[in-house]
């Protein structure tokens, strides 16, 4: 029982020999210059230095990976469209309660034809 935590102590440092003899990563630091000295994983990085994904490997993971990364849509294609759409149909309201008379600007000349254009795809007009 007195041997007890010794056998523990030479198990543990033989642990840590061979945990020392493992290759390391090698990645240079940004500010230091100085190697990475982490443990590398079997590509040769360690895990911070690109040891860990290689990114989807099929649809359904890209389109996974897509969803998480989702966070608002103010930005995706459909929210541009729909702005655009409102942007015409406040330009035309305004435009209308001018009586029709006055310019109309090139912009919104394009906007309201886009807007009209796909009123009349979609079976609206």
């Amino acid at each position: 029982m007195a041997n007890e935590p010794l056998e523990r102590a030479s198990q543990r440092l033989a642990a840590l020999a061979l945990a020392n003899v493992a290759p390391r990563c090698g990645a240079r630091g940004r500010r230091s210059g100085e190697p990475c000295r982490a443990p590398a994983m079997r590509n040769g990085r360690c895990r911070f230095h690109g040891g860990r994904s290689t990114g989807p490997r099929t649809a359904e993971g890209l389109q996974r990976s897509k969803r998480a990364r989702w966070k608002h849509g103010h930005y995706s294609q459909e929210t541009k469209a729909e702005n655009a759409r409102t942007r015409a149909a406040v330009l035309l309201v305004r435009w209308l309660a001018r009586g029709g008379r006055g310019p109309l600007s090139n912009a919104a000349q394009d906007e309201l034809a886009d807007w009209f254009a796909d009123a009349s795809r979609s079976g609206a007009i």
